[in-house]
């Protein structure tokens, strides 16, 4: 498929990655540590921005997808994307939240097992609380190489897809009449294993990626399984979430549209958008160190006398900026590096690509 980029994508991973900063900094906060006054701005619903980005990873994982991909090496190029990133940030998390904000630090061992990602399905800590959507990136992708790289089934995902939704429904209403051990290990391993409450999320993203495939045909039965994922999150998270998730999928499938009719944004709009096309493009080191230290930030600050909401700009402006190095001194370096070592080019970066 192209992997051309898509400015609109962009900006609504740059949206979506302000929306959780922001539910971070007011509603989170004052749900972990109560802020010195009430806080005048709440921002109860950022959280939502999480199902923009499953969407955006669905969509793009499928975009980006090659068919020549190899089994060993889609992950080696996952692993090169993902991991250099995260661990700095995951270093600078711990070390922050160790010495500023104890109450939210994890043990050294914890930390170490945060490492290869994949703590949150063994029960251990998360260095930073937001990590948890990483473990269900890991999900979503093992799924798409499962399908399209081991499997080699690209012709049948909707069948694929179809069954996998089947099962979701069939353990929702299974929950609801009780016939699930509810708390248990093994269910707690297996929501988190199969992504029972996000899994749908992701799976639209690939099908919409599918609709707009100039080389598949079989759109209508795509079109109805996107209405089932739909009609699964409403049950899952309720009509709220569900719209801002309905709203990412057309919003994706918009620009999608306009991608394929080669129909280009007005210069003037992409001059206004530009600091939020910035804020995409380190959205993947932003988000992955913003909570826990800007949580520090936001505790230092208003121990100082800083009460304003304006002062919200403090922890943004810090993580941004941290963010970007992390961009431009870890993330672009092993960019340039992976393309000229690996394959026909290395993998794209986290904010940029899929």
């Amino acid at each position: 498929m192209n992997r051309k980029r898509n400015p609109g994508l962009d900006y609504m991973r740059g949206i979506a990655c302000l929306m959780i900063l922001l539910y971070h900094y007011s509603t989170r906060y004052e749900i972990l540590f109560g802020h010195a006054k009430p806080w005048p701005i709440p921002f109860a619903h950022g959280n939502m921005g999480v199902a923009v980005f499953f969407v955006l990873s669905g969509y793009l994982a499928m975009k980006t997808f090659r068919a020549e991909e190899t089994i060993g090496g889609y992950w080696i190029k996952k692993g090169i994307r993902l991991f250099p990133a995260y661990w700095v940030c995951l270093t600078l998390t711990f070390l922050v939240t160790t010495l500023w904000l104890p109450s939210r630090a994890v043990s050294l061992r914890d930390a170490l097992l945060n490492l290869p990602m994949l703590h949150f399905f063994i029960g251990v800590p998360s260095v930073d609380g937001a990590y948890w959507a990483l473990a269900y990136e890991l999900v979503f992708y093992a799924f798409v190489w499962l399908c399209l790289v081991v499997l080699r089934k690209k012709d049948q995902f909707d069948l694929i897809s179809g069954a996998y939704l089947a099962f979701l429904f069939l353990m929702f209403f299974a929950g609801k009449a009780g016939l699930l051990p509810k708390g248990t290990t093994f269910m707690d391993l297996l929501e988190r294993g199969l992504a029972l409450d996000y899994g749908q999320t992701f799976l639209a993203g690939v099908l919409t990626a599918y609709l707009f495939n100039p080389g598949h045909k079989r759109r209508l039965p795509d079109f109805l399984l996107i209405l089932l994922c739909v009609l699964y999150h409403g049950l899952y998270h309720g009509v709220g979430y569900t719209v801002v998730f309905a709203l990412a999928l057309l919003l994706v499938a918009l620009f999608a549209f306009l991608e394929q009719k080669q129909i280009q944004m007005p210069d003037v709009l992409l001059r206004v958008l530009r600091p939020i096309a910035f804020i995409a493009s380190i959205s993947y080191p932003l988000y992955l160190c913003h909570q826990n230290i800007g949580m520090a930030i936001i505790k230092g600050v208003e121990s100082a006398g800083g009460y304003s909401e304006w002062f919200i700009l403090v922890p943004l402006t810090v993580c941004g900026v941290l963010s970007w190095a992390i961009h431009r001194f870890v993330e672009l370096p092993v960019q340039k590096f992976a393309r000229r070592k690996l394959p026909k080019g290395g993998p794209r970066s986290p904010a940029a690509g899929q």
